[in-house]
This record gives C-alpha cells, structure tokens and sequence, in this order.
C-alpha cells in the first residue's frame, strides 16, 4: 500500500515499487471506478479484446443471441420505466 498527493494538475504519480510490482509503464492507462465512497483504480489491458476473449474462450454471438438480447433488453427498460 501506498500513499500518494494530487498535485496541482491533478495527476497522481505511482511509487516506484506500485509501478513494478503491477508492471504498470509510461502510457498505460487506467479505469477509474467508483465504488461506494471509494475509487478504484485498474489497469486496462493494452489488447482489451485479447483479455475478453482470454476469460470468455470461444464464445459465438450469432443474429439469434443478438435478437434474444436486444428483446431482453428492451423489457428490462420496460419494467423499470414502470
């Protein structure tokens, strides 16, 4: 864990040992999250599509699922619009 300050443009500078110990470099970004009054900071994949399909495999989508999807969707907006 460490401690870091915002500085007076706003931008946060990582420890050595954060930036090493995550592999973090120069040009990296980060996804900012907000969780309760909390902020979580995550590192987003240079490949964030060679990630998802890491975790997902081989998944297929066809015009079906999408159809499916879309109804599923729209009744979701539907129940919570009432």
């Amino acid at each position: 864990m460490a401690i870091v300050e915002l500085d007076k443009r706003h931008r946060v500078t990582l420890p050595k040992e954060v930036r090493k110990r995550f592999q973090v470099v120069e040009g990296q970004k980060f996804l900012i999250v907000p969780y309760g009054g909390d902020l979580i900071m995550k590192p987003v994949p240079k490949d964030p599509s060679k990630e998802m399909s890491k975790i997902i495999g081989d998944f297929q989508f066809g015009k079906q699922d999408r159809k499916k999807a879309e109804k599923w969707l729209l009744q979701e907006i539907a129940h919570r619009k009432s």
